[in-house]
């Protein structure tokens, strides 16, 4: 009995045709036609496209392209096609932490570290930076008619705050209020913020009693 493999294959060489000059004329890819005249009909497409396949052996070689589907479909029933096993991906390890007594040493002496150097960075910035200095009223160049003015402001708590001289309360949060006595004409206010390491930082305020 000749098999359809055989029976394609006769054709093509009767007619000539090599694979190459065959898969040109048919469009066919040389696998596919190998496939078919070796049987490997686990490797083919589509029974759809098998179809035009076998359209194209009956232009070109004038085979029954009804009658070759019928022997494909029989030689197919016929011949088991070993498929290959399905392969599960296996689900990714989880890591899981392994703590040690000398990571956790690692990592308190590195905590530490990072608060000395902050620390640090703090008490430095008091060194190189004047306190905080602001001062809420009164405002630059102004007038006014009474004798008496209210200056307020904010600075930083462990600052000296003095005002021409005159040492002002400063409460927990930095806040300051201070009433000063004024003479008539021109007055000048000395206001003076100082750190613990001397730095200073001083706003001058130029106020005239009407």
């Amino acid at each position: 009995m000749v098999i359809l493999g055989e029976r394609l294959k006769k054709a093509r060489e009767n007619s000539g045709l090599t694979l190459k000059k065959f898969s040109d004329s048919s469009k066919i890819a040389i696998k596919y036609i190998k496939y078919l005249e070796e049987g490997q009909y686990e490797k083919l497409p589509a029974s759809v496209y098998i179809r035009g396949f076998f359209k194209k052996y009956e232009q070109i070689l004038n085979l029954s392209a009804e009658e070759l589907f019928k022997e494909y479909l029989a030689e197919l029933e016929a011949k088991p096609i070993v498929q290959k096993p399905i392969q599960l991906k296996s689900s990714p390890k989880k890591r899981v932490l392994n703590i040690t007594p000398k990571k956790i040493r690692w990592v308190i002496v590195i905590a530490s570290a990072i608060l000395v150097v902050g620390y640090l960075s703090y008490q430095f910035d008091f060194l190189i930076k004047s306190p905080k200095l602001i001062l809420n009223y009164p405002a630059e160049n102004i007038q006014i008619e009474r004798s008496v003015i209210n200056i307020s402001g904010q600075t930083d708590v462990t600052a000296k705050l003095t005002i021409n001289g005159q040492q002002v309360y400063i409460d927990k949060d930095g806040n300051f209020q201070q009433e000063i006595n004024l003479s008539p004409g021109l007055n000048t206010l000395k206001i003076e913020a100082i750190n613990r390491f001397g730095k200073k930082g001083e706003i001058i305020r130029q106020i005239i009693v009407k």
